[in-house]
């Protein structure tokens, strides 16, 4: 698993959270995605949200 910015065990946390509840884990590139690519993150969010779930 090569991660960049982020340590290895917030992402093994992230995995393991995301595997326990049989959801998709995303990740947005970039140091802080939410500032440097706010279309990807509002998609993903928007995607959570139209779901339903």
């Amino acid at each position: 698993m090569k991660v960049k910015n982020v340590g290895l065990p917030l992402m093994a946390v992230a995995e393991s959270l995301t595997d326990s509840l049989g959801a998709r884990l995303v990740r947005v590139p970039g140091y802080y995605p939410h500032t440097q690519r706010p279309a990807a993150v509002n998609a993903a969010l928007r995607e959570f949200w139209d779901s339903g779930t």
